[in-house]
């Protein structure tokens, strides 16, 4: 009996481990809650969460999360997703390398909103199959918007109107060497926020130098710029502008009598780490002036100045104020309820975005600014946030209250219309 017992209790034994082991094995696995370890904290994706507010939350780049998380599209975060948040010092960024075919034969191509392969490799007369072997693409269903692409051949892309900016990107903060990318800027009224400027440019330690010749009147003209970090502007080869150092967000004017005729402005600009923010703008501020003209994509002698109290407005084809817009105009007031229509011109019904611009005067007061939008909307004033909603909103109204000093003040509305219902009203009011 003694023998048997023993045989029982070793068999018991037996089972017991393995019903533990099977219960260990089919427990679910939870998803990591907020706990830091090993340089990491976890964090689960709400409502209203895009990657870039949930990377100024915990103070890391949009970019370190992303490759901590295996990302490779920085506008795809879902709600209830788990993202692992880094808590140690990482590196910024650096531009991809260059492809295999010489520059000669081919050129850089950003991916666009609404880009397949496919539309691409028709637009440039080339086979997709050039295009996958060019960036080694293993399929031909995934490229994702700011993605650069290396289009093989001998297409030439047409040639920038002189009136816009041509601008030399450097991957070092001193202009120094060869730049790594060069385009033209329709203007200088850029809010990059903690991304990169030019998919072959880091985030961080970068610099830019724009170039320009402009029409401008007989008068004094006032030139203001706003950047995080340093600036320097030239007018004619004259320094108006030294502020070549790390600040926060800054503005600065000068004011530079000129004659009637083209004049040349140079804007050098540099980013150290964080935020980043460039900006330029000019006026007319002498007597009897012909207006403002700021972020006119035209040089100031050759758009209409608008109307005291209107907006100059810029509408693009696609959700992210990318590339030249597609239809400008002066708007007389920012009160439009487009509901489901286009808002005029090649712009779509759904999926665009538009920024307006204007120079207002203000008393020494503290004023309340409104907005109320379907969907996101961004109010600047002097190149500085007062409303950040820049989320799908279903016609919501958002105020926020700014002491004004007494003078003239540069105003810019930014929006982006994703889908359903269109609208927005943006105005201001005096508080007693």
């Amino acid at each position: 009996m003694k023998p048997k017992s023993s045989l029982c209790a070793l068999i018991v034994a037996a089972l017991l481990v393995v019903v533990f082991a099977n219960a260990a094995s089919a427990a679910p696995a939870s998803a990591p809650q907020p706990s830091v370890s090993l340089g990491y904290t976890y964090y689960t994706v709400r409502p209203g969460d895009n990657l870039y507010r949930i990377s100024l939350r915990f103070g890391v780049s949009m970019y370190a999360i992303m490759q901590a998380n295996g990302m490779t599209n920085a506008n795809f975060v879902y709600v209830g997703q788990v993202l692992r948040i880094p808590t140690g010092p990482v590196s910024p960024p650096q531009p991809p390398p260059p492809p295999t075919p010489p520059p000669s034969n081919g050129f850089y191509y950003t991916v666009q909103y609404g880009d397949t392969l496919a539309i691409i490799a028709a637009r440039f007369g080339v086979t997709l199959y050039a295009i996958m072997q060019a960036n080694g693409l293993a399929n031909a269903n995934f490229v994702y918007v700011g993605q650069a692409l290396w289009i093989p051949g001998r297409y030439t892309p047409p040639t920038p109107s002189g009136g816009n900016w041509r601008g030399e990107y450097f991957n070092n903060t001193d202009l120094s060497g060869a730049p790594s990318a060069i385009r033209y800027d329709r203007a200088i009224d850029f809010d990059w926020g903690l991304g990169w400027p030019h998919p072959r440019i880091a985030a961080d330690c970068f610099s830019i130098r724009w170039t320009r010749s402009l029409w401008l009147a007989t008068g004094t003209w006032r030139f203001t710029t706003t950047t995080d970090d340093g600036v320097r502007l030239w007018v004619d080869d004259v320094l108006v502008v030294d502020q070549w150092q790390e600040q926060p967000a800054a503005t600065y004017t000068a004011d530079v009598p000129l004659s009637a005729g083209n004049h040349k402005v140079r804007m050098e600009y540099f980013e150290l780490t964080g935020v980043a923010a460039a900006h330029l703008r000019w006026e007319n501020v002498s007597a009897g002036g012909p207006g403002t003209c700021g972020t006119c994509p035209g040089a100031c002698g050759t758009c209409a100045p608008s109307p005291t109290g209107a907006w100059f407005g810029q509408y693009y084809d696609n959700m992210f104020l990318s590339g030249g817009p597609q239809m400008t105009r002066t708007d007389a007031a920012l009160d439009f309820d487009w509901g489901s229509q286009s808002p005029g011109g090649d712009i779509p019904r759904w999926l665009w975005s538009a920024r307006w611009t204007q120079t207002a005067r203000f008393d020494s007061a503290k004023y309340r600014f409104h907005a109320i939008v379907d969907d996101g909307v961004r109010v600047f004033v002097d190149g500085n946030v007062v409303i950040d909603e820049w989320e799908d909103n279903p016609g919501t109204e958002f105020i926020a209250d700014k002491k004004m000093s007494a003078g003239r003040h540069a105003m810019k509305v930014e929006f982006y219309q994703k889908g359903y219902d269109a609208k927005i009203k943006v105005w201001w009011e005096k508080l007693p």
